[in-house]
């Protein structure tokens, strides 16, 4: 969202421009997906994927915040492919991780947990942010106009949208991209805040290695240790029987005594 805002108002580009300079970030995060979930089902090793993602995404997030309307493509485009490659790491294997940890019976809860609080919290940035946003344009607009002799009220203050930017004197437009250039960097610069912090909790998460069994195998294996368990308790344990009667066994007198029980003692004649 405040990417388009940044290409198109900020640097003039058409809603399709707009849309195809993101390549950077979506070329980053798809090669960083699938890579390090290669390598993950490979090795069974996870976490260090989720720290090295949430660096690279908080470095990407500070290193857009630089950014102004006047910042060369090329390097805005580095800045998103660090940011793709740092969000590839983190967002799927996150529900992976989440998915590791649970058992096969929760395993449905824990997805639909995942899912809430990542679309809860990208509703909330949002709104916040797009607040956020809003009153610096506004703001900084409202100073640029009074430096340039130009009442704010006269000029309709922030109200240059796309439809009308192009209709500006061109020192007026120049500011109103200048000042959402300077926002969409704060906007930026929060997110590289906030990122920081998903990344402290990242380092928090305990590590299990990955699950090789499907759902279907882990029930089936869960079920089985479960019967197998009472039938382990109903067996008696016989070894204090045996051993005591081999002990009675053992003290019982030889009652055959000095009774020669051979043929030889037969005198039949």
């Amino acid at each position: 969202m405040f990417l388009g805002q940044y290409f198109q108002i900020a640097r003039g580009y058409s809603p399709t421009a707009a849309g195809l300079l993101t390549l950077p970030m979506i070329i980053g995060s798809m090669l960083a997906a699938t890579v390090s979930g290669a390598l993950i089902t490979r090795f069974g090793r996870w976490k260090g994927f989720l720290v090295a993602g949430g660096v690279l995404m908080t470095v990407g997030f500070f290193l857009l915040s630089t950014i102004d309307a006047h910042t060369d493509m090329v390097i805005i485009g580095v800045f998103l492919f660090i940011l793709g490659l740092g969000m590839g790491m983190t967002m799927q294997n996150l529900v992976m991780a989440a998915q590791n940890n649970v058992a096969p019976d929760d395993l449905g809860a824990a997805t639909s947990t995942v899912t809430f609080f990542r679309s809860l919290g990208g509703a909330a940035g949002v709104s916040v942010l797009g607040a956020v946003l809003a009153s610096h344009v506004t703001d900084l607009i409202s100073k640029g106009l009074s430096a340039a002799g130009v009442d704010p009220a006269q000029s309709g203050g922030s109200g240059a949208g796309l439809s009308n930017l192009k209709d500006l004197p061109g020192p007026i437009a120049e500011i109103v991209r200048s000042a959402y250039g300077d926002g969409i960097a704060r906007i930026f610069f929060i997110a590289g805040v906030m990122a920081a912090i998903s990344l402290v909790a990242i380092l928090f998460i305990h590590e299990v290695a990955l699950k090789t069994q499907s759902f279907d195998e882990q029930r089936f294996a869960a079920a089985s240790a479960a019967e197998a368990e009472p039938a382990d308790e109903s067996v008696p344990d016989t070894s204090e029987v045996v051993v005591g009667a081999a002990e009675a066994i053992a003290g019982v007198p030889d009652v055959t005594g000095g009774i020669d029980t051979s043929e030889s003692g037969d005198h039949r004649k």
